[in-house]
């Protein structure tokens, strides 16, 4: 084999190595991000919903604030 194949061959190695070691230490500490992951995730959503459904929102708090307030609903 060539040299240059050979030690291309070697450095592929040592990287597949490499990589194995990673995924195996992101296997082992994943899972103390998935809570907090899976929070912001929400949250992420609740915002995608609201930029999406704004009226939605805006009747929701007309809705709370006469039940709280009523008198305040029509100034």
């Amino acid at each position: 084999m060539n040299h240059s194949l050979q030690k291309i061959a070697e450095k592929r190695q040592r990287l597949i190595a490499l990589i194995a070691s990673q995924r195996v230490f992101f296997a082992q500490n994943a899972d103390s991000l998935r809570k907090p992951v899976s929070m912001a995730d929400k949250g992420l959503n609740v915002l995608r919903y609201i930029k999406h459904h704004p009226i939605l929102i805006v009747g929701g708090g007309a809705a709370l604030l006469s039940i709280v307030n009523p008198s305040k609903v029509g100034k």
